[in-house]
């Protein structure tokens, strides 16, 4: 347990000195991703002992609530009473408190045992689809239990019913009214319920008791993973308190902890599933995490992910930051898109956009039809692939070794141009158009972010949350995007970089052109692009790539294609800039064995 000696990395903040517990008070979720369970991982992962009190038992899932029923307010009171008779509660939280009669023995037993305990109200009040979950009875008690809290984290629909204010009114002005009814709070209107078009922030404000406001800002992660993120981030507060933070410091480690564990979770069950509350013990702990599997795998499709990190040996700069790359050509196919061409097929079948009977459709460049041609046969589905002769003969063959049928679009002498991708994305699309196939769409299907995620995780385990900068280059942006989401929420001084052709620079704002580094660089601005994640943009010209791959071979023993070449001249360029202590990490896209008749 933790002691107030002790510094604690994680969150900046000192440790208390006698063991230490929190407590939340709310229902209970049979699904585990949102209510108690999930403040007791929330807990867990913040070093403490959680304790409970319920409030209500629900039948959930990711899918929505089937039933519940109050547990009676004497309960509800004894349980509280139980828990600070005997255990050192340094903060409390509450969530789902079901009814007027459960709110006023909270408030009760709140004021009678533990009025200077700092207290965090969620006020759970309207659910996802709108509706109310609260009489008016039992509003006005929340309002009563809204004078003792520390901190009140209403969503916007939330703001809107405490405040009385339009849904649409400025979050300052909701949180001005719910100050009048919480003055001593500090009051967090959540940005997890965004108006109008798609954000790229999540953007919390925040209202002290003396009138001055502040923003947590994080990235903005496409997720159907959000179930009990309210939860997760009133829980995250308490334990923030509990372990003697002072507010700023317990919003903001807050904030990171949620982002996350958002961006780390993986899709479960058939709605919106769990947060990875546990992402922080693999990050401190990194002995946690999974090793190699020792057990035999249920098909090659369970040996894709859980690739090597290994360094640079003879080609990092004198005196520059170590260099790390990792090794995705361990993956069935020789490829890091295994990991995405996975995601994409195990979510399609999920949501039911994928069935049995069904096929498949894509435009690749290669790689990526290689992947979904192995998951396909494995998994018994057709697939239809639109290619060019621009691309590696060796990988065309690969596709139709695995079982897909392919569709050649001719190439202007066998370079990579915006026209060709966008004529393969045609035909493609008009393959799909017949029933019963499913179009993967790569350069705009976020169900891949997810696969990015694990990678993501994996390099914050094997090099012990150790990374200064992420060096990846830019094809359809979902590597580079789903693996910085991670490590950038995680760590959040990394610096990100991408690389594309300095022959078709457009992320750099220059014009569209003919490049020879395969997998990359389309030629336009890509769907799933995210420019306030990166901090700089290194371009690579052809030769360059191809040099440095040939370097990699011949000097570390690591056979790469062209874009793992960008990537490593790219990784030099800002490992010279970094001190010897910094860590880059970079990717070894895909074996080079792909290009051998190039």
């Amino acid at each position: 347990m933790p002691n107030r000696s002790e510094p604690n990395e994680s969150t900046g903040g000192a440790r208390l000195s006698v063991p230490i517990a929190a407590l939340t008070i709310a229902g209970s979720d049979s699904g585990g991703g949102a209510g108690i369970q999930a403040d007791l991982r929330t807990f867990a992962a913040h070093g403490l002992l959680g304790t409970s009190a319920v409030t209500a038992i629900t039948a959930q899932n990711t899918r929505g609530v089937n039933a519940w029923e109050a547990v009676s307010p004497a309960l509800v009171a004894a349980q509280i009473d139980a828990v600070l008779d005997d255990l050192p509660v340094a903060a409390a939280k509450t969530g789902m408190l079901a009814n007027q009669a459960v709110i006023e023995a909270v408030i009760e037993a709140w004021t009678r045992r533990a009025p200077s305990i700092p207290l965090v109200v969620d006020p759970v009040m309207i659910a996802t689809s709108g509706h109310r979950l609260l009489d008016a009875g039992a509003e006005r008690a929340l309002v009563q239990l809204l004078s003792l809290a520390t901190v009140v984290t209403p969503n916007r629909p939330e703001a809107a019913a405490l405040s009385g204010l339009a849904l649409d009114a400025d979050a300052r002005a909701h949180a001005e009214a719910i100050a009048r009814l919480a003055p001593r709070a500090t009051i967090v209107i959540k940005g997890g319920h965004p108006l109008g078009p798609a954000r790229t922030r999540a953007i919390d404000l925040v209202r002290y008791p003396d009138g001055t406001t502040a923003e947590l800002t994080a990235p903005w992660i496409e997720t159907t993973s959000t179930h009990g993120t309210g939860c997760t981030f009133s829980a995250a507060i308490a334990a923030n308190l509990a372990r003697g933070l002072g507010l700023p410091d317990a919003l903001a480690a807050a904030k990171r902890y949620l982002t996350a564990a958002l961006a780390a979770a993986l899709p479960l069950g058939h709605g919106h599933g769990p947060v990875d509350h546990l992402v922080e013990l693999v990050r401190r702990h990194p002995e946690r995490a999974p090793g190699p599997s020792t057990r035999v795998a249920r098909d090659v499709l369970d040996c894709i992910g859980g690739t090597s990190l290994v360094p640079l040996h003879k080609l990092g700069p004198v005196g520059g930051a170590r260099i790390l790359l990792k090794l995705e050509s361990e993956n069935p196919t020789g490829s890091m898109k295994d990991r995405m061409a996975l995601a994409m097929i195990e979510a399609a079948e999920a949501d039911g956009r994928l069935r049995a009977g069904g096929s498949v459709v894509e435009y690749t460049g290669g790689s990526t039809g290689v992947s979904l041609a192995l998951v396909c046969a494995t998994k018994g589905y057709p697939l239809e692939i639109v290619s060019s002769d621009a691309f590696a003969p060796d990988k065309l063959r690969h596709m139709q070794a695995l079982g897909a049928h392919l569709t050649i679009v001719e190439s202007d002498g066998g370079r990579m141009t915006a026209a060709l991708t966008r004529e393969m994305i045609a035909r493609a699309r008009a393959l799909a158009a017949e029933p019963g196939r499913f179009f993967t769409d790569q350069l705009a299907n976020a169900d891949q972010l997810g696969a990015y995620h694990a990678m993501a995780r994996e390099i914050l385990a094997q090099t012990e949350g150790r990374v200064d900068a992420f060096v990846q280059c830019v094809g359809s942006a979902a590597s580079l995007r789903g693996t910085a989401e991670v490590l950038a929420a995680a760590l959040p001084s990394l610096r990100v970089v991408a690389v594309e052709p300095a022959e078709s620079a457009v992320l750099s704002g220059a014009s569209t052109g003919a490049h020879g580094i395969d997998g990359i660089g389309a030629g336009f601005v890509v769907p799933l692009w995210r420019p306030e994640l990166v901090h700089e943009i290194i371009t690579v010209s052809t030769e360059e790539a191809k040099a440095m791959a040939a370097r990699l071979a011949r000097e570390e023993g690591l056979f790469g294609g062209t874009s793992t070449g960008a990537n490593v001249v790219a990784a030099l360029r800002v490992a010279a800039r970094l001190g010897p202590d910094a860590t880059v990490v970079t990717v070894l896209c895909d074996t080079g064995m792909k290009y051998l008749k190039r």
